[in-house]
């Protein structure tokens, strides 16, 4: 019998003892993060104080608090591209180099968030809208052109009423989608007015909706052949060239369209607003920033600074040429304008944080987020601008936040600057 027991008192010993170092295992574990949850909540308001104490000019004491915060924690990427970034301002390049090292192999994002290259490695890591959800001129921002053109024709009746009433109903149909009564139509149209100018570029709309791209080029060139100074055929030449990448091509007739929308009294013609827009963006494609900034000026010239889409695209085009202030004043602008429209709140704050106002910057993005719950792009910069303040556990809740909501890289820095 005694036998027996001795084995099975060996057993529970053995689980026990398992037991035991499990607990102690966990015990050490929870003590490290404890540990570097702590090292990180002594370090951040000493981060905080040196960038007081930077921006009131003493840098001595601004540098001696960086250097107590990398001496509390060496681990703290957020210290090192801090003192990286500080040391390279006043000249300690050897030296800033250094920090930046050590900061980029514990977390690679470190430095371009805590300023080493400036607003340049923060533009890399924020989510910025750009251009892009104006970029492309709806099917009503096309037709408005040919409604207002129908307009002032059928205002002066003249033997020709019936042709332009003819016309308004081909683009009717245009609009309501039904491309093949749009085609047949104007195809009969034009065995009746053959020497229609408008009629062949409306053509070429049509063919271009269709996806006839070489089709719809031999219709706008027909126009122009019958109205050489046919600005809205240039003008459609331009846009289907610059959507086929033929930039040259479309730059030349974007300025045959820009030159011959001229009214005969010398003012300019605001039915062809939209040609400054392709304008623009094509010039942002070829890099050419200025000409676009120059584009946008001339549409806010025609329509006044009440105009968004031009006030907005203005504003990120000179953000992108690093005008932030210029930037700001624009949106400014939008949003006294539009203050329901989130979008607007977002790419101010991301002005404002580029301006290094990181408070306002996150007052603009929890407006975006109040206006719109799910704007993931919103919670993610916000989550920067936490960081940039040194408040990880606000930063680290909306990174958490813009991942459930599907933004992609708001899982790189989550892991970064998220796992103590």
């Amino acid at each position: 019998m005694k036998k027996i027991l001795i084995p099975i008192f060996l057993l529970c010993f053995f689980l026990i003892e398992a037991s035991a170092q499990t607990r102690r295992m966990d015990n050490v574990a929870a003590e490290r993060t404890y540990t570097a949850q702590n090292q990180t909540e002594t370090v951040q308001p000493l981060l905080l104080e040196a960038t007081r104490l930077f921006r009131m000019t003493d840098f001595e004491e601004a540098l001696n608090t960086l250097d107590n915060a990398v001496a509390q924690n060496p681990n703290s990427a957020e210290a090192l591209a801090s003192r990286a970034r500080f040391k390279k301002i006043i000249g300690m390049e050897t030296q800033a180099e250094a920090d930046k090292r050590k900061a980029d192999q514990i977390n690679p994002y470190a430095a371009s968030i805590y300023g080493y290259y400036g607003s340049v490695g923060l533009l890399k890591v924020l989510a910025v809208e750009s251009t892009l959800a104006i970029e492309k001129l709806t099917d009503y921002d096309n037709l408005n052109y040919y409604y207002r053109l129908v307009d002032r024709k059928l205002a002066k009746p003249r033997k020709n009423a019936i042709q332009w009433d003819k016309f308004e109903n081909i683009v009717l149909d245009f609009e309501n989608g039904d491309l093949a009564a749009a085609r047949t139509q104007i195809d009969k149209y034009l065995i009746e007015y053959p020497t229609s100018s408008k009629g062949y570029d409306f053509k070429g709309v049509i063919l271009k909706k269709e996806g006839k791209i070489k089709e719809a080029k031999t219709a706008f060139d027909k126009a122009i052949e019958l109205n050489p100074k046919a600005a809205i055929s240039f003008y459609n030449l331009g846009q289907l060239e610059r959507q086929r990448k033929n930039y040259a091509a479309a730059e030349e007739y974007l300025n045959k369209a820009d030159e011959f929308h001229l009214r005969k009294s010398g003012r300019l013609d605001n039915t062809l607003t939209k040609i400054y827009f392709d304008k623009a963006l094509l010039m942002k494609q070829l890099g050419k920033t200025e000409e676009a900034l120059e584009a946008y000026n001339r549409i806010i010239e025609l329509e006044g600074d009440t105009h968004m889409e031009a006030l907005v695209n203005r504003g990120l085009t000179k953000e992108m040429m690093g005008d932030f202030a210029g930037a700001k004043a624009d949106l400014d602008r939008a949003v006294e304008e539009f203050p329901e429209d989130g979008n607007l709140h977002r790419n101010r704050g991301s002005i404002n944080l580029l301006l290094g106002r990181s408070r306002n910057a996150i007052d603009d993005y929890s407006q975006a987020i109040k206006l719109n719950g799910d704007d993931a792009e919103a919670y993610y910069n916000r989550a920067i601008a936490f960081l940039i303040i040194f408040d990880k556990i606000s930063a680290c809740s909306d990174f958490q936040k813009s991942m459930e909501l599907g933004y992609g890289p708001a899982i790189e820095l989550e892991k970064n600057f998220c796992t103590w």
